[in-house]
């Protein structure tokens, strides 16, 4: 079984992410997003190409250039700190794109009807940046010791992540990865190096996610 990733550097790779930022989450009116209605999780965003013969066949924001002008702050002040690349990789390994597994993007009982697998895709993607967010907090705060202790104890736990992403029966429990799981390794391991607690991977941040934690459910498909 292959494994997910860790970048050598927490950065995103646009052009090898499936445009993850851009389905995944779920953009809320009341988080600055300029909608008339919120976009659910899995649902992409508007402003994707839906041109599947764009770069590497993966779909576009069609307004990139210009987010901050036509009111996209959020998405231009956000980072996935190079979970969209890691995570796409590893489901193309699995045969795995989800603009193959529902073409017309905006066939919303198409995207209902998507297996466990492709959610997972979403999901897996929504765990790793903050996970990544996380470590790069580590590293900016802590130092390179602190930073490669802990990148060691969430390659510890991936290989169990990676076979629940894998599970056709049943959806990944994003909030137990992300606050418990994850969460817990990585204290720990700073704990040993610091002898200090160290802030919540969930605590929000500026720039912490698209969508907060504290608002998405493993089941919701809101």
């Amino acid at each position: 079984m292959s494994e997910i990733q860790i970048p050598e550097k927490l950065e995103p790779d646009c052009n090898n992410c499936q445009g993850l930022c851009c389905v995944a989450p779920r953009h809320s009116i009341e988080d600055g997003f300029p909608l008339h209605e919120d976009k659910r999780m899995g649902e992409p965003c508007q402003h994707l190409e839906l041109d599947p013969a764009s770069i590497q066949g993966l779909y576009r924001c069609q307004i990139h250039a210009n987010l901050k002008q036509l009111g996209w702050a959020t998405c231009a002040g956000y980072t996935c700190h190079g979970a969209g690349q890691a995570v796409s990789a590893f489901f193309e390994e699995m045969g795995i794109k989800w603009s193959e597994e529902f073409p017309d993007p905006k066939n919303l009982e198409e995207i209902d009807a998507r297996d466990n697998k492709v959610g997972n895709f979403f999901f897996g993607f929504l765990a790793l940046a903050e996970v990544f967010r996380f470590l790069e907090h580590i590293n900016r705060r802590y130092g390179p010791s602190a930073f490669l202790r802990s990148k060691d104890a969430v390659k510890e736990l991936m290989p169990e992540f990676c076979r629940e992403l894998e599970s056709e029966d049943s959806t990944v429990d994003y909030v137990n990865w992300v606050t418990v799981k994850f969460d817990r390794v990585i204290k720990d391991a700073i704990y040993g190096v610091t002898k200090k607690i160290v802030s919540t991977s969930a605590e929000p941040t500026t720039n912490s996610s698209i969508v907060p934690a504290s608002r998405l459910s493993a089941r919701s498909k809101s």
